[in-house]
């Protein structure tokens, strides 16, 4: 009993200095001052940006929507290579829709869509014409 004991106590003991000696991550310089920052709130609607030292700057404005918020804005920062990356949003009903050069684009569709998933999707679509409903996976629903 006191054998495993030790045993439990020296493993432990090992775990413990693994975990210490495990290298840390390396952060490059150290704070980023604010050069400019600015916030205004009226309700639903709001407006903030700021400009750090560092050239990041960040600009938002809200206001109320149909399903919630909706929110444009932009932010921008530099890259290794100093240049400078832009992105610009809309957040709003239909999800967040960033626009930059960085994002990768949509690839465009090469083949047509097969004839038997347009025979489907016709099929479904003269169902609910006739007043059958189908639940949010598309599954008919018997009531």
């Amino acid at each position: 009993d006191r054998l495993i004991n030790m045993k439990l106590f020296i493993i432990s003991l090992c775990a413990l200095a693994m975990v210490h000696c495990m290298p840390q991550p390396d952060y490059e310089g150290g704070e980023v001052a604010i050069l400019k920052q600015e916030s205004f709130a009226d309700g639903p609607n709001f407006n903030y940006g700021f400009e750090s030292e560092d050239g990041t700057v960040v600009e938002a404005t809200g206001s109320r929507g149909s399903s919630g918020s909706n929110i444009q804005g932009s932010y921008s920062f530099r890259l290794p290579n100093n240049q400078v990356a832009v992105v610009t949003y809309i957040a709003d009903k239909h999800g967040f829709q960033p626009e930059s050069d960085l994002l990768p684009q949509p690839v465009k569709r090469i083949h047509p869509i097969p004839q038997h998933a347009l025979d489907n999707i016709r099929r479904a679509q003269g169902l609910k014409d006739l007043g059958v409903r189908f639940d949010h996976r598309g599954f008919r629903i018997y009531k």
